[in-house]
């Protein structure tokens, strides 16, 4: 078999080339982008590892976005329903209420819940309260305890009158006839003590009370006063 004549290579070498080929051997054109930047292949791979890295960043942003407003959209609705922070500890519930907008920071305001619980008394408050009732109610009577017995030798003694049978019921007034401390009617002769408000009593029964509270037993006036 003979070999191809030169002017046979020729006609082939027109034919690949009008087909839109390129002839055996020659080689691929450079991409238009690559010639007309004079982008290196090395350039090329660097710019589409960026492109990609910028591209996986971006989606990565959008998909925590709309994970994070989905969570909060979930702790609203329970946090309507109540009981929304069963189990979370303080600085987790402090957390999601700054991320919630529920609290402010700034210029050391307080948030509207907080304001709403410092109107209520705690039970810490309250016995407190009460504490420090007891602590001026013990002073008050301490300082009493100490000014009794110089007040009870100030006030007027006098003796009771005989009375006849009955007269009890017919007294102006009930501590004329009857000593409301002993709840006994008065005997002639008994010592009695008449107080700034015009009651008698039994001086001894009286004197007694007296030495825990400075008010008459009956319409608690002080005997002070």
């Amino acid at each position: 078999m003979s070999s191809p004549s030169p002017e046979g290579l020729a006609c082939i070498g027109r034919t690949f080339t009008s087909a839109g080929g390129s002839a055996p051997g020659t080689p691929e054109p450079a991409p238009k982008s690559a010639r007309s930047s004079g982008e290196t292949e090395e350039e090329r791979v660097m710019r589409e590892l960026q492109e990609s890295e910028a591209l996986a960043r971006e989606l990565m942003e959008s998909e925590a976005l709309a994970s994070y407003q989905a969570g909060m959209d979930a702790l609203r609705a329970a946090q309507g329903m109540g009981g929304w922070d069963e189990g979370m500890g303080e600085a987790d519930i402090r957390a999601m209420r700054l991320a919630m907008g529920e609290e402010q920071e700034d210029d050391g305001g307080m948030g509207e819940g907080e304001e709403e619980e410092g109107d209520e008394e705690t039970p810490m408050e309250y016995d407190a309260l009460l504490e420090l009732g007891e602590a001026i109610g013990d002073v008050k009577q301490e300082r009493w305890r100490l000014r009794a017995p110089a007040a009870i030798a100030r006030l007027p003694r006098k003796r009771a009158a005989a009375r006849s049978p009955g007269a009890a019921a017919a007294a102006a007034c009930i501590t004329d006839a009857k000593c409301l401390v002993c709840m006994c009617e008065y005997e002639a002769g008994e010592e009695l003590m008449a107080l700034p408000c015009g009651h008698d009593y039994h001086a001894s029964c009286v004197a007694a009370w007296l030495a825990r509270a400075d008010a008459c037993p009956l319409c608690k006036r002080s005997v002070c006063g």
